[in-house]
């Protein structure tokens, strides 16, 4: 059974550059979700139940049961083998591909940027999240701010290179935020990072996710195929 996820709804409500991709899909389309930790396909086929989601991850992260008995399909990959095995399980297009915070982890990053592009039906949009540059200068915040707080983290992107890549491989770039901010999620992050400690005390935990968006945090491109 999926759970009902607050969360979820709240980000679709917000318009969050993710849950907007997912508006440009037709109700039943194909989604192939790469590194959808954190809950995702509950989230997802939560608010989109019609979707037909392929999950993909190396690992348990922050995935349950309830995940996996959500998604029509779930595999699991190896890290020094991601794109072998993608090949290996993969066999179908996706009218979306959801590459959220994988790039800077991935061994082959653009090797697996082309990969994906060729799993994307033509009129299909893939949606890239990754840390902006300038977040090697952020202060440290448990959950990741600093680029360097997350030991996983391999490489960081360069936004206009990875942009160039997505359109010499015929991706159309039509939603592009070197440093993506959402205004009320910026002012929450604001009240937090003023209040600090007594935020911590109020709420129980200082969160990464608004100020992710008070720094500008994630680099966010959304692109379409053309050809």
């Amino acid at each position: 059974m999926i759970k009902c996820t607050w969360k979820a709804a709240v980000k679709r409500g917000l318009g969050l550059p993710l849950y907007r991709a997912l508006g440009y899909i037709p109700p039943t389309a194909t989604v192939l979700d790469i590194g959808c930790g954190n809950h995702s396909p509950q989230q997802i086929k939560h608010l989109f139940p019609e979707l037909y989601y392929i999950g993909v991850d190396v690992e348990e992260y922050n995935i349950d049961e309830a995940d996996k008995i959500a998604a029509n399909e779930f595999h699991f990959v190896g890290r020094d083998s991601f794109i072998s095995d993608l090949r290996d399980q993969l066999n179908q297009q996706a009218d979306l591909i959801i590459v959220s915070h994988v790039l800077e982890h991935a061994y082959e990053p653009y090797h697996l940027l082309e990969y994906l592009s060729t799993l994307l039906k033509v009129r299909g949009y893939m949606y890239l999240a990754f840390p902006a540059e300038e977040s090697v200068a952020f202060p440290s915040r448990p959950g990741t701010l600093n680029f360097f707080d997350d030991p996983s983290h391999r490489w960081l992107p360069p936004f206009i290179e990875v942009l160039n890549r997505c359109m010499r491989l015929g991706l159309r770039p039509i939603f592009v935020r070197k440093r993506y901010r959402h205004p009320v999620l910026c002012i929450l992050g604001a009240i937090e990072h003023v209040l600090g400690p007594i935020w911590k005390v109020l709420v129980g935990r200082r969160s990464s996710f608004f100020a992710w968006h008070l720094f500008g945090f994630e680099s966010i491109i959304i692109v379409q195929k053309i050809n």
